[in-house]
């Protein structure tokens, strides 16, 4: 029996800036086989640069997950540990908490894809999840 190819792409890298270019390549190679506009591909990228950038540097890797969905793209990030960053993403933060970002990256995400979730991992980090519809 012969097993159908998957669509989906996974990247383990380090949390660093300089991945970007890279996870970008990745998106577009997944997003090339689907129905996205290229500024609905933008979007999501940008999505992704903003959880990177707010994330900060760090030890350890995180996992790039890219798969269709419908016509779209479904993308998760996981690894993700920085709790202000959680907190903002759930809308949790308190007044003087939102005072020491320069964006609220709750805010941009709503504005660039057409949802997100945070989810629990046993370990103290978390996944976001993006999705990006034709």
């Amino acid at each position: 029996m012969v097993s159908k190819p998957s669509q989906s792409v996974s990247l383990r890298t380090k949390k660093d800036k300089r991945s970007l270019p890279l996870l970008r390549v990745v998106i577009s190679g997944v997003a090339s086989r689907q129905a996205l506009l290229m500024d609905q591909l933008d979007d999501l990228q940008l999505a992704v640069e903003i959880l990177l950038v707010e994330e900060g540097e760090g030890n350890g890797d995180m996992l790039l997950e890219v798969s269709p969905l419908g016509g779209g793209l479904s993308v998760a990030i996981a690894g993700l540990g920085n709790q202000r960053l959680k907190k903002s993403l759930l809308g949790e933060r308190t007044e003087s908490e939102s005072q020491e970002f320069v964006f609220d990256a709750r805010m941009l995400l709503e504005a660039l894809v057409d949802a997100f979730r945070v989810d629990e991992t046993t370990d103290g980090a978390y996944t976001v999840q993006l999705e990006k519809r034709a």
